[in-house]
């Protein structure tokens, strides 16, 4: 077998995490292309990786695959080289700024690369999955999904206004940054084609960018969805209800939980508890993009998609409307 050799485009927060998830599933042979932006060269993490500041002695290395981590709007500049090279990429989500960036890549360029939406592996989700595809509790009717965290507990030793989830012009804000229940919204209950959304900056924060979001939206199925992002929550907020014709089923993402409630008994009955610790889904999510398993990996094409809905909830918020996706 050909031996793994990964690339790090950025190492931020996030490059720092899927490093010790490569390293905690055996992968060794890293390197990392950075700004000099980033975290302390002297970071123990940084031992036995290859250091680049240049993108074409970085592309010298023959990696066989690519990890990019970068602010959310230098992306596809990325992206565009891995093509280039021939390798399989991961990119952080979302993948751009602006759907209409996408529309220049062609369809083989699409097939090489995954969207870092982590919590599609995480087992909490992973079983809110498995539940709602058995069909056991019936038709879906209505989701309400829910993320909330105040934005300068995030990363608390750097300042928060400098950060590309503050900035604009990074490809911030709280709709793309926590664009994980917008995923999750397709991934777990099907396309939206409908959208009204409320986008607002209502907080005295330091920021440039949106920072509450709320969503109305109709899907393929008919299923009525409603999601709400924000920086502004003092304690991490994230989870949902989902209702079906025979009850209702809520997840805790906090408690990694899920419960549910009949018409029959009236009574919440706990249905999942989970114990993985928090960087298994990491550790899931690069074995197997290095490994070549798609598994539950948000494609491009569903990013794309992704990309519409926060496209047209923009446009909606301008207009005051609901809009049909096209």
């Amino acid at each position: 077998m050909t031996q793994k050799r990964i690339l790090i485009v950025g190492c931020g927060s996030i490059g720092l995490r899927h490093i010790r998830a490569l390293r905690s599933i055996g992968v060794q042979t890293i390197a990392a292309l950075r700004s000099g932006k980033g975290h302390n060269i002297e970071d123990p993490i940084f031992d036995d990786i290859t250091i680049f500041h240049d993108k074409n002695s970085a592309y010298q290395w023959h990696a066989t695959h690519m990890i990019i981590s970068t602010p959310t709007s230098m992306h596809l500049e990325s992206v565009v080289d891995a093509v280039k090279l021939g390798i399989p990429y991961f990119v952080e989500k979302p993948i751009c700024a602006d759907v209409g960036e996408l529309e220049r890549m062609n369809q083989d360029s699409l097939n090489l690369g995954i969207v870092g939406y982590n919590l599609r592996y995480h087992e909490l989700f992973v079983e809110l999955k498995h539940i709602i595809d058995s069909g056991k509790y019936g038709k879906i009717l209505a989701a309400s999904l829910f993320v909330g965290s105040y934005l300068p507990f995030w990363h608390p030793e750097q300042d928060y206004s400098s950060r590309y989830e503050a900035r604009k012009d990074l490809g911030g804000g709280v709709l793309r940054t926590l664009s994980h229940e917008i995923d999750l919204a397709q991934h777990l209950f099907g396309n939206i084609t409908k959208v009204y959304a409320k986008i607002l900056k209502m907080s005295q924060l330091k920021i440039d960018v949106e920072d509450h979001v709320d969503i109305i939206a109709e899907n393929e199925n008919n299923v009525h969805i409603k999601i709400q992002q924000d920086y502004l929550q003092p304690i991490l907020r994230r989870g949902g209800e989902i209702l079906f014709d025979s009850g209702m089923l809520c997840y805790d993402f906090s408690g990694n939980s899920i419960s549910y409630t009949s018409y029959d008994k009236k009574v919440e009955e706990a249905i999942f508890q989970g114990y993985d610790y928090f960087d298994k889904q990491y550790q899931v999510q690069m074995e197997q993009f290095v490994n070549g398993a798609r598994g539950v990996a948000c494609t491009v094409m569903e990013e794309k998609q992704n990309m519409k809905v926060i496209k047209y909830c923009e446009l909606s918020s301008q207009k005051g409307i609901e809009l049909c996706l096209d």
